[in-house]
């Protein structure tokens, strides 16, 4: 214990040295006092559970009952029709069963591993090698594990992996060196677990996955009007504006810069990956799934927005992972390349067609200071720039426009009610997409529910691929830079609109259709044509 408070105040301590400014750290917080209002029978029931849950936990000895059967005894009580507080579907869809039957057969790997003597041999071959066992040196023993626990985030992304895979590993270890078994396993949760790993999230930004084939489909065709296109009226739209003025930042995998299609709408941009200042594709495709996924996105939103500026900014890597510390710093770099915040460089619409099913509270905050939520518009100061710096500086805002950037993120594939973040941080002036099918209705695969405020075409949509060619690919990935152009197009017709205006303008134009998430775009309605 004393441990954990000491790293976890030492992990503070640097996270704001390292990624707040003077002004905010010199800032009284301002918490909102909220009204007590009385608990709620499905409160009551909740707290109720949990508590006997934790009864049971402490009291394991007495009644034998393992916490894995304790936690599904609760979990049942809170799905039990007349007394539970959560439908048993939601239950049942809220369990990651790819992550039950992961460690069920990671168990069982391991068990088969010890039992046939392939650990054992596989550890006396390591020793062997590396002389561990015959170095006699505490301290390359403890460089070892510190090595194995502190790197571990890098290759798995899950807790409950890293502890099904190393855990077992460490206390063989331990055996066979003699060592004190709870020391070892101490040193390597450690690293596991954040206490001294704070800037290596394995809260990772998963891209979203594509639903049909492992990655883009190559086609002949030039993307130019790609029934999508005639859907969402977007050849209407660009009868009224093309987007001229507006620069859109694409946080992806980054953009082939050679590509015909979008060589010369692309303006600098940055890999916080690399950390470099070439924002281009790194991959093979075929192997790594994710490769393209960055230039077919930035194709989408040429298309949209033909006049539009594009700022390609790799977030993600060749397998199409990244974190939140790099999310965040780069939507802090889209709305600010130069880090300048008097100068008029940073875009205007933010596309992110990744997302993460873990919310922070850092990731809200970034996106709330890049739509600057909470500006207003109405002042006596018609400019709409940030001449007095007021926006950029002193009121949490990030971006030159008073307005703020409007940040348009991807709902997800889950085919369920998952909430995916960014997009379901429902942040005035972002907004959450889903993807339309050819039918013009959800597609099975979108993430759906209150917070998805709109849909797009997302199924089969031609775009620009690596190489000079196109490809089609489906997701809600495809849906979102469909609506980034369109919110480029709706502020090149309004530029005094802020970034919740803008939002709030697509989905009041939007088409109801018959679906679960009952707005369709319409970006010829958007920009102030007639619908139909």
């Amino acid at each position: 214990m004393p441990f954990g408070i000491a790293a976890g105040y030492a992990s503070c301590w640097v996270i704001q040295r390292l990624f707040l400014d003077r002004d905010r750290l010199g800032r009284e917080m301002q918490v909102p006092q909220r009204e007590r209002a009385p608990l709620s029978r499905a409160e009551w029931i909740t707290l109720a559970v949990v508590a006997l849950m934790a009864t049971l936990w402490l009291s394991e000895s007495w009644h034998g009952l393992e916490i894995a059967t304790v936690t599904m005894m609760g979990a049942l009580l809170l799905t039990l029709p007349g007394v539970g507080v959560l439908k048993w579907k939601e239950g049942l869809a809220a369990v990651s069963w790819n992550l039950v039957i992961f460690v069920g057969m990671a168990l069982l790997l391991g068990r088969a591993l010890i039992e046939s003597g392939a650990a054992s041999w596989i550890i006396d071959q390591l020793f062997r090698i590396s002389s561990i066992a015959g170095a006699e040196s505490h301290v390359l023993i403890l460089l070892v594990l510190s090595f194995i626990s502190l790197t571990s985030h890098l290759y798995m992304t899950s807790h409950t992996a890293r502890a099904a895979a190393l855990v077992p590993a460490m206390l063989y270890l331990a055996g066979s060196l003699k060592l004190d078994p709870t020391a070892v396993l101490f040193i390597s949760t450690v690293g596991m677990n954040y206490c001294l790993t704070f800037p290596v999230s394995s809260k990772a930004l998963l891209m979203f996955q594509e639903l049909e084939g492992e990655t883009y489909q190559p086609a002949d065709t030039s993307p130019d009007r790609p029934n999508a296109s005639r859907c969402i009226r977007l050849p209407e739209a660009l009868n009224a504006t093309r987007g001229g003025g507006i620069r859109i930042a694409v946080l992806d995998t980054g953009v082939d810069a050679t590509h015909p299609a979008l060589t010369a709408k692309l303006l600098s941009g940055f890999d916080f990956v690399d950390f470099d200042s070439d924002p281009s594709e790194v991959g093979v495709r075929g192997q790594n799934l994710s490769f393209g996924h960055g230039t077919h996105v930035a194709g989408l939103v040429a298309l949209a927005a033909p006049d539009a500026k594009i700022i390609p900014v790799r977030v993600l890597d060749r397998s199409g992972v990244g974190n939140i510390w790099v999310l965040a710093e780069a939507l802090a770099y889209a709305v600010n390349p130069d880090g300048n915040p008097y100068t008029d460089d940073g875009a205007h619409v933010i596309n992110l067609s990744l997302g993460t099913n873990r919310r922070t509270d850092l990731l809200a905050e970034i996106v709330a200071a890049v739509t600057c939520r909470g500006n207003d518009d109405d002042d006596d100061d018609d400019d709409e720039d940030c001449d007095d710096g007021s926006c950029a500086t002193g009121d949490g805002c990030l971006a030159f426009r008073q307005g703020g950037a409007v940040v348009i993120a991807a709902a997800g594939n889950t085919g369920n009610i998952t909430r995916i973040y960014p997009a379901a941080e429902s942040v005035a002036g972002s907004l959450a997409v889903g993807a339309s099918n050819e039918s013009d209705t959800l597609a099975l695969y979108s993430t759906r529910g209150p917070w998805v405020r709109v849909l797009a075409p997302g199924e089969r949509i031609l775009s620009s691929v690596p190489g000079g060619g196109y490809g089609v690919w489906s997701g809600t990935s495809m849906a979102a830079p469909l609506v980034a152009g369109e919110a480029a197009l709706v502020l090149a017709k309004n530029q005094g609109m802020s970034a919740a205006q803008v939002a709030e303008r697509i989905v009041a134009t939007s088409k109801v259709i018959n679906s679960p998430v009952p707005r369709r775009v319409d970006l010829a309605a958007a920009v102030g044509l007639p619908r139909q």
